[in-house]
């Protein structure tokens, strides 16, 4: 080896160079120790050894193959065709790797293939292709990662990319962090949009949403703040403070909410849960589903504590079960394929049971046995039913139960032993029973009890000793007439506790008022005198004269009132009339009710006949008026124009013109003045009023 040292000859700098394999120092007080075909460019600058390699900056230090460094203060201590590129990329270093290129300032690349950092006072360990383009970020190893924000960090795996700042993501592949301050911890091709937002793991997870966090899982999505899903599949929240468990396209649509897990379970009503299953939704607010199936809530602050098909309609009410239905307000619904209608109501137990009332208990058997010996149970009974109530009991059993009225009978033939004391009955059934016991003290029969629960009958004669009669046939459930001059045609389970009164069929229906009539339906009661419902079912009449004309869960309470169809009405006052009403309280007496149109006053539909010609002048008692038109150009006169009053012309013949005109300035159609009638004989036209003014529309002829 031969070291050739060149001096300045003015005093100036001196140069080393140690081998003569085209190694070239042209900058003062350089060096270059080895190698061949290496250049020192720099002042004070350093070529340790290897080959090929260049340094163009001042006060630098290289090695290895092919390596470049043109920035002052830099290193490349080994490696090949490294670069460190640019003048303002002082204070950086190479340890090691290939290809890898810096043009940032005080910035380190450790060892790797094909990485680029652009970046001041950033890192590169290791890696393939990794880009760092901002400051004070590191990439620790991977392929192909990819750093745009300041102070962030990319641990490790591929295709990973932050473009924002003070973000990490420790390892996976192809996971994008394009918000401040967010994480993915590892997992693919998870997003995160949302500042201080976090992914853990999964796969194509994404969260646009400040704060919000997503553990695990795979394709769920978080578009709102301070919201978390911990894992499942597909499942979504698009409203603040609300978390999904787990489980399988979950959503969440309202804010403060919660699902626990299932799948395909949705919350639009905010603050409110579901805890599990499977189908469930809640609309409104502070509603929830434990779990099951199929269950709805819309009604505020309800509940479906669990099972199937279950739908709750009514505020603060609830159902566990299947099949249940519940619209009425803080009413509950323990049982199967029920219907519950009434407000404060409940449904225990059983099946099929449908309750139209407020403020009641339905239960199918209920038993009041205790922890105490059954047989101290006795059999009660209520005979009088109270307000149209079936009479009760308690059974044996300790069961409640409807009173079981026996078949009614009567004797028809019977015969007598004075030989053996024997006393032989025949019943309209063909039914025979045999008397005995009878002695010669006995001669005529004094009294005598009858049980309607066991159908036995204790006979006392004069005697000293009672004699039974059993073995009649109790046939229970039949109806049953306690009043004179009353009858039942046909059904099951009917009672008639008053006098001329009628009840035609149908089951459970009662009457206690006189002259009362129950043509057909289920569980309709009458206790005025003179009312009567043609059908339907739990209609009650206690006012007197009153009607009510099929429906369901109709109650009149007022004298000379009457219904007719409709659902869940309360007549409180009398002469009321209501027609295909629903849920309507009518406290207001002389009304009539027509769906929702509401006729104060007295009310007559009168049939007039008119002829246009004479210039007639209709009254408030003109309902259905047929005019004619004897010559042309009369006018009729609408009656003074008064809320929910209608008017129907119809022409009977000819057609010469007419016209019609409001009295008192009323207008028709918003027009002050007549209007032509139409000419088509049998045309109907009506007008109703507002009150003020009169609109009218008119039809084909019939």
């Amino acid at each position: 080896m031969t070291e050739i040292i060149i001096t300045d000859v003015n005093g100036g700098s001196t140069t080393t160079v140690r081998d003569r394999l085209g190694n070239i120092s042209l900058g003062s007080y350089s060096t270059i120790s080895g190698g061949g075909k290496n250049t020192s460019n720099g002042v004070r600058s350093t070529v340790l050894g290897g080959y090929g390699n260049t340094l163009v900056g001042n006060d630098s230090v290289a090695g290895g193959y092919d390596n470049f460094s043109q920035s002052d203060f830099t290193v490349i201590s080994g490696g090949k065709s490294n670069r460190i590129s640019e003048n303002s990329s002082s204070y950086s270093v190479i340890i090691g790797g290939s290809n890898n290129i810096i043009t940032g300032s005080t910035s380190v690349i450790n060892n790797g293939l094909n990485n680029n950092l652009f970046g001041n006072y950033s890192t590169i360990s290791n890696g393939l292709t990794n880009t760092v383009n901002s400051n004070y970020s590191t990439v620790t190893n991977g392929i192909g990662n990819i750093v745009t924000g300041d102070h962030s960090l990319v641990g490790g795996g591929s295709s990973n990319v932050i473009s924002k700042s003070s973000s990490v993501i420790l390892n996976g592949q192809g996971n994008t962090v394009n918000s401040q301050n967010g994480s993915i911890l590892n997992g693919v091709s998870n997003t995160v949009n949302g500042s201080l937002s976090s992914i853990g793991n999964g796969f194509r997870n994404q969260i646009s949403g400040e704060q919000s966090v997503i553990n695990n899982g795979i394709c769920n999505i978080i578009t709102s703040s301070n919201s978390s899903i911990n894992t499942g599949i597909n499942n979504s929240i698009s409203s603040d403070l609300s978390v999904i468990g787990g489980g399988y396209l979950n959503e969440i649509k309202s804010e403060s909410s919660f699902i626990g897990g299932g799948s395909l379970n949705m919350i639009e009503g905010g603050s409110s849960v579901i805890a599990g299953g499977m189908d469930n939704k809640t609309v409104l607010e502070y509603s929830s589903v434990l779990g099951g199936r199929f269950n709805t809530v819309e009604g505020v602050g309800s509940t479906v504590g669990g099972g199937i098909y279950n739908t709750v309609l009514g505020s603060t009410s609830s159902s566990v079960g299947y099949g249940n239905f519940v619209s009425g307000d803080t009413s509950h619904v323990l049982s199967n394929n029920s219907y519950l209608v009434g407000n404060n109501s409940v449904i225990l137990g059983g099946s099929n049971i449908s309750g139209f009332s407020d403020n009641t208990v339905y239960v199918d058997q209920l038993n009041l046995f205790n922890n105490s010996d059954p047989t101290s149970v006795t059999y009660t009974t209520i005979p009088v039913p109270l307000s149209g109530i079936d009479p009760i009991g308690v059974d044996g059993d300790g069961f409640v139960r409807v009173f079981e009225f026996p078949k009614t009978t009567y004797i028809t033939s019977g015969s007598y032993d004075n030989t053996t004391g024997t006393l032989n009955l025949r019943y309209d059934n063909n039914q025979d029973i045999i008397v005995t016991g009878f002695t010669d003290a006995d001669c005529c029969i004094t009294g005598g009890t009858y049980s309607g629960r066991t159908g036995d009958i204790i006979l006392n004669p004069d005697g000293p000793t009672p004699i039974p009669i059993t073995g009649i046939t109790k046939v229970g459930g039949e109806s049953v007439v306690f009043g004179d001059y009353s009858s039942v045609g046909a059904g099951k389970d009917n009672t008639i506790y008053s006098n001329n009164s009628f009840i035609g069929g149908g089951r459970f229906n009662s009457t206690s008022g006189d002259t009362s009539t129950i043509l057909g339906g289920s569980r309709n009661s009458v206790v005025g005198a003179g009312s009567s419902v043609f059908g339907g079912a739990s209609n009650d009449i206690t006012g007197e004269t009153s009607h009510v004309l099929g429906g369901l869960g109709n109650t009149i309470v007022g004298d000379g009132s009457n219904t007719v169809g409709g659902s869940g009405n309360l007549v409180l006052t009398n002469d009321v009339v209501l027609i295909n009403t629903s849920s309507l309280t009518a406290t207001t007496p002389n009304t009539v009710y027509l769906g929702e149109t509401q006729f104060t006053g007295p009310v007559n539909y009168k049939t007039t006949m008119v002829d246009a010609l004479a210039d007639p002048n209709l009254t408030d008692n003109d309902s259905i008026v047929f005019y004619n038109t004897s010559g042309p150009g009369g006018t009729i006169y609408l009656p003074t124009a008064r809320d929910g009053k209608e008017v129907i012309l119809i022409r009977t013949n000819n057609t010469n013109s007419a016209f019609v005109v409001g009295s008192g300035g009323a207008k028709i159609n918003g027009v002050g003045i007549a209007q032509n009638l139409p000419t088509a004989v049998y045309t109907k036209t009506t007008f109703i009023s507002n009150g003020t003014d009169w609109y009218a529309n008119d039809s084909a002829p019939f």
